[in-house]
């Protein structure tokens, strides 16, 4: 379960401790919106489990790790993922592979080679020192009537110079746009995103844009180019993985 001291979505209700909020319950949801971003890119990333908001509890990770690990298989999430009703699902394409199972199915019995479980305490393995380094992000939004100034979240830019990361991750929400705008162009929204994308991976969707170094094409992103996509203020902050963070912007900032 993704629960970092940072974002623990904990709830301490009349003495009791509850564990709130699953849209993002697992890494790699924090890709899943649409597709639009890549879940499988989120899966492979590596989540140091030191920063678990209940590390400082877990004495024998490497115990219990060797112990349920030979116990659970994709099978296993399946017949439980199954449980689930479609209702509670979000409707995402592709939701389901050819064989009826959730499709995230498959991702939960893999883990990024080389990111075993890290024992906190030191009474079963050392603690893995954490390195954070320095970024910044800006919100991008989208107004469907410049002249009222009235806009919507719908991606986010994070740029990391210490490790050179420069990454876009959006979503377009049609029905809060169609409440600006009872007819938004929902699809330019789309193309100006993907135009985005583009120079943060340096590709032929960028243009001429694309070309530039790392800085220069955050700085291209984060200045004001179009009325109907605009970037917010430029924000900072620290953190141990980019990748990572930007998701939790997406799923904090954009929903």
């Amino acid at each position: 379960m993704d629960r970092s001291w940072r974002n623990p979505n904990l709830l301490l209700w009349h003495g009791e401790l509850w564990v709130i909020d699953h849209g993002a319950a697992l890494y790699f949801h924090h890709g899943w919106s649409g597709g639009i971003t890549d879940p499988d890119r989120f899966a492979r990333q590596p989540w140091d489990p030191a920063q678990h908001i209940v590390a400082g509890h877990a004495s024998a990770l490497a115990t219990v790790d060797a112990e349920v690990s030979p116990l659970l298989d994709e099978t296993v999430f399946a017949e439980v993922a199954d449980a689930v009703p479609d209702q509670w699902l979000e409707p995402v394409p592709g939701r389901r592979d050819s064989r009826g199972h959730p499709c995230w199915v498959r991702r939960l019995p893999d883990c990024p080679a080389g990111h075993a479980p890290v024992a906190a305490g030191g009474s079963t393995g050392r603690r893995r020192r954490v390195t954070t380094v320095p970024y910044q992000y800006v919100v991008l939004r989208c107004a469907p009537r410049a002249e009222r100034e009235e806009f919507v979240n719908v991606g986010v830019v994070v740029y990391c110079q210490a490790t050179d990361f420069l990454e876009a991750a959006w979503h377009v929400d049609a029905e809060r746009l169609g409440a600006l705008d009872p007819r938004p162009d929902v699809d330019r929204v789309c193309d100006a995103l993907t135009f985005v994308d583009g120079v943060c991976a340096g590709d032929d969707r960028g243009g001429a844009a694309a070309e530039q170094a790392l800085g220069a094409r955050f700085g291209f992103l984060k200045a004001p180019r179009s009325t109907v996509l605009r970037p917010g203020p430029v924000h900072g902050g620290v953190t141990t993985d980019p990748g990572r963070q930007l998701g939790h912007l997406l799923a904090a900032l954009v929903g």
